[in-house]
């Protein structure tokens, strides 16, 4: 593009021409460096740079970044050695000096500490059975058979038996021992049954209510109906009330006084409980200081 002024003598008012004298492409050019036509940024078909791009979003481009790197060999090796020394455990048992290290560790576990000790029996088992409320355990009631009644009657300790027998069917149908408390009663018309509380995780009623029957012998119809009953337990006070109702008559009819059971693990979880809120006011009194 060419620039002319004006002839000297001419009015300063004339206007001053402009001749173009380029190409179309000049103009393009000269033009979008002033005004930023349209036609400075053509849209192009992007090249490769090397990096495969994968188009997920309209507005986004992901770099196909292989994240998926094999491990080191070492790493795989521990691995490996560490289910080996698993798998060697579970086979050899401790003995010896590691056995009895063991023994005293699992024994330390269950050792009260003076606090709980102090409490009288009553706050204990108050504590206890509020523990076990807030666990969502649910209350079961369960009728025995004339064999498993006669049975438990020559037992030294029969709530303690079966509990045992409980277990031992919940270990093979749900996979695990669970924390139960039961009290038996003999009825004024001399049937043996029991009433307890059992701490359940989800999906497990059904079989446990399986184990219960198991446990408590197979009643014959039409009594098959009222064989046990499981219900969610709403009121930890109320029901342990109910189930020492009558312990003065069964204690006399059984002629033992063995006739409550209480599983260490839900005392375990009260003692602990308490002891950690004992640690809470201890922590709270020394920030006040």
């Amino acid at each position: 593009m060419d620039l002319y002024y004006p002839k000297p003598g001419k009015s300063q008012q004339s206007p001053v021409g402009f001749v173009d004298h380029s190409s179309t492409n000049d103009i393009c050019k000269n033009g979008c460096f002033a005004t930023f036509s349209a036609c400075a940024n053509r849209p192009e078909t992007p090249t490769a740079q090397g990096i495969p791009a994968a188009q997920g979003d309209e507005a986004l481009v992901y770099a196909n970044n292989h994240t998926n790197t094999p491990k080191p060999t070492y790493l795989t090796i521990v691995a490996q050695e560490l289910s080996k020394y698993e798998a060697h455990q579970q086979k050899h048992k401790p003995r010896g000096r590691n056995a009895k290290n063991s023994i005293k560790a699992q024994r330390a576990s269950h050792e009260k500490s003076k606090a709980w000790k102090r409490l009288p029996a009553d706050d204990r088992e108050s504590r206890v059975r509020d523990y076990a409320f807030r666990s969502e355990s649910v209350a079961f009631t369960l009728n025995l058979t004339p064999e498993k009644q006669a049975k438990l009657q020559k037992e030294e300790r029969p709530a303690k038996a079966l509990a045992d027998a409980l277990n031992r069917r919940c270990k093979t149908l749900l996979g695990r021992a669970v924390p139960i408390s039961l009290a038996l009663e003999v009825s004024p018309t001399g049937r043996l049954h029991a009433h307890g509380i059992a701490t359940l995780e989800r999906g497990e009623w059904k079989s446990f209510r399986e184990a219960l029957k198991s446990a408590g012998g197979k009643l014959q119809a039409p009594a098959t109906g009222r064989e046990t009953d499981t219900r969610r337990l709403w009121s930890a006070t109320g029901w342990a009330a109910y189930m020492r109702k009558s312990f003065h008559e069964t204690a006399e009819a059984l002629g033992t006084d063995k006739i409550v059971y209480q599983c260490n693990a839900t005392r375990a979880g009260a003692r602990e409980e308490y002891e950690a809120s004992l640690a809470r006011q201890k922590i709270a009194r020394r920030n006040r200081r």
